[in-house]
């Protein structure tokens, strides 16, 4: 679209409403682009780092709880599992079986291929002697009745133990089961290898720096932690809470000049104390980059923050100036479009008065046939060939007032003001009408217009002067696109009417023109945009026309492609029934 400068244009770098010139305005609106959002920005940063550092601690105390608590699980598991392998060989086997060494002996092959951290297994009958045993040590017949762990396991029916030296003088703990016999209550125990239970503890890995181990109730050691403290010596850590302690307890402490993250958790029915611990450092090692992070950020968002200013600031400024110049094509078009409508309503007046000169010129013709009838009836005139000539001639002049006439009738029609009067409009009575109103204009620009023949009536419910309107719009559009691509041969503009079912009439107008581009197509209902060039178009035809077949209940499409043609259908609904 091409805009013509006015005399009253705004000179370029100044505004309207008060003078003040935009490269002044540009850099108070560059000053406040760039201090508004690098103050909360700024802002968002240090509490995103606050946010940051307590998210991080929150993580990393999440998933040290996590790690404990799957490991707390497992190592729960592990000794029920082996207190239901001892449960089992009390159901395999009967108490006779049990008392025999040899046959214990093939029972404890069977547990080491279930795990291989069963030591040794015994046999003690109700009155505390250890009754077989089987295992690499000598401890057949030995008296078990006062020892902790045996009274345990009578109390309760099983027992795990913690660490002791026992008869073999080697740290070692018990699995006991006890099982109510007719001569009383006899115990199935099996000791577990301390060193192969640490291997399961030490595979909770937390960083590079994470360890754990399990504690008795007197804080000694049950497993060897990563620092090879020997079994059943004291821990020298921090006081990680009571046995009442629920959970797992997260604490942060000082250990041998080491800051420490504990985390500690109630097993084996609550008599031990699986604690795991990382070096904090190890633990918040993202704390360590969050400062690079800040400051990369910060210079990245200042550095944006700056550059988007600079590019906003000049497009805001350009686009100022844009709708100044906008704002004066747009006062051009409605001066243009003023003076259609007073063209339109002058072509109107000039239609009434042609058309009270046609009806004299009508009767006058109408007048002398009647005169020269007369004259060849009484004699006074002979059908020579003359007088045939100026029958034809008088035959001629009628056709030509009343093609005139009728197109002073369109224009009357087409200019009528008034409200929009619905009516059942007879398409086959209809489109022949309007086509007659541009035959000649497409004959002379070398065009085929084509309606294809309708087999029955169809009826749209529409103003007749409005529909005549946009039918009118498409036909001329498509004349221009014709010709402007075939030059006077070539040219084809067809038009259907069809059901389209759904209680909707479609008319199809067809051409073979130049075709609109798909970035135009997009914007081709927009007002006052046009393809045409200046002095051959208003942009607003379209955009009436659509805006007319909304009202009327209907709807405008088109399909077109560059070099190929365009078809626009205009969709009515039909009469109601």
């Amino acid at each position: 679209m091409t805009t013509q400068k006015s005399k009253n244009d705004t000179p370029r770098g100044m505004n309207v409403g008060s003078g003040m010139p935009f490269r002044g305005m540009r850099k108070m609106l560059l000053a406040a682009m760039i201090v508004a959002p690098l103050v909360p920005f700024l802002f968002v940063l240090a509490v995103g780092d606050m946010a940051f550092t307590t998210g991080v601690k929150t993580s990393t105390a999440d998933s040290v709880r996590r790690v404990v608590e799957d490991h707390g699980r497992m190592i729960d598991s592990y000794l029920l599992e082996r207190r239901a392998d001892l449960e089992t060989l009390f159901d395999l086997a009967s108490p006779g079986e049990l008392a025999d060494s040899a046959c214990l002996a093939e029972r404890l092959q069977t547990l080491r291929r279930t795990s291989p951290a069963f030591v040794d297994i015994g046999f003690i009958r109700s009155d505390g002697v250890q009754a077989a045993y089987a295992g690499p040590y000598d401890l057949a017949g030995k008296n078990y009745a006062q020892a902790p762990w045996y009274l345990a396991t009578l109390e309760r029916g099983y027992h795990v133990s913690d660490v002791f030296l026992g008869y073999r003088n080697e740290p070692h703990f018990v699995v006991a089961v006890a099982r109510t016999v007719p001569d009383g209550v006899c115990v199935l125990r099996a000791t577990m290898d301390p060193v192969r239970f640490s291997g399961i503890v030490e595979k909770i890995r937390m960083g590079t720096t994470g360890e754990a181990w399990i504690l008795d109730g007197q804080g000694r050691y049950q497993t060897e932690p990563r620092s090879k403290a020997p079994l059943l010596s004291k821990a020298d850590i921090p006081d990680l809470g009571g046995r009442t302690w629920q959970g797992v307890r997260i604490v942060e402490a000082t250990s041998n000049g080491n800051d420490y993250v504990y985390a500690s958790s109630r097993i084996n029915d609550g008599k031990w104390l699986l604690v795991a611990r990382q070096e904090k450092s190890d633990a918040y090692t993202a704390l360590k980059e969050i400062f690079s992070w800040i400051a990369a950020i910060l210079l990245a968002g200042g550095v944006l923050i700056v550059a988007l200013a600079f590019a906003l600031s000049g497009r805001i400024e350009r686009a100022m100036l844009q709708i100044l110049q906008e704002k004066d094509v747009l006062r051009n078009h409605l001066y243009r479009a003023a003076r259609l409508a007073e063209l339109g309503e002058m072509t109107t007046g000039i239609a009434h008065e042609i058309n009270n000169p046609l009806q004299v010129m009508k009767s006058d013709i109408s007048y002398m046939e009647m005169v020269l009838a007369d004259m060849v009836e009484k004699g006074d005139l002979k059908q020579t060939e003359d007088y045939n000539e100026i029958i034809t001639s008088v035959e001629q002049l009628r056709l030509q007032i009343s093609r005139c006439a009728k197109i002073t009738q369109a224009i009357l029609k087409f200019g009528r003001d008034g409200e929009s009067t619905l009516q059942d409009v007879d398409m086959r009575l209809f489109l022949p009408e309007i086509l007659s109103m541009v035959e000649e204009k497409a004959s002379v620009n070398g065009i085929q217009l084509v309606l294809e023949p309708m087999d029955r009536p169809l009826f749209a419910r529409a103003d007749p002067g409005q529909l005549q309107q946009v039918v009118l719009n498409l036909l001329n559009n498509a004349i221009h696109a014709v010709s402007d691509r075939h030059d006077g041969s070539g040219g084809e503009i067809h038009v259907a009417c069809t059901s389209s079912g759904g209680g909707m009439v479609d008319i199809r107008v067809a051409d073979n023109g130049t075709g609109i581009s798909s970035e135009n197509l997009e914007c081709i209902f927009t007002p006052f945009f046009t393809t045409k060039p200046p002095g051959k178009g208003t942009g607003l035809g379209l955009s009436v026309c659509h805006g007319i077949v909304d009202r009327l209940g209907g709807q405008m499409d088109v399909e077109s492609e560059k070099g190929v043609g365009t078809t626009f259908t205009v969709r009515l609904p039909t009469p109601k029934a």
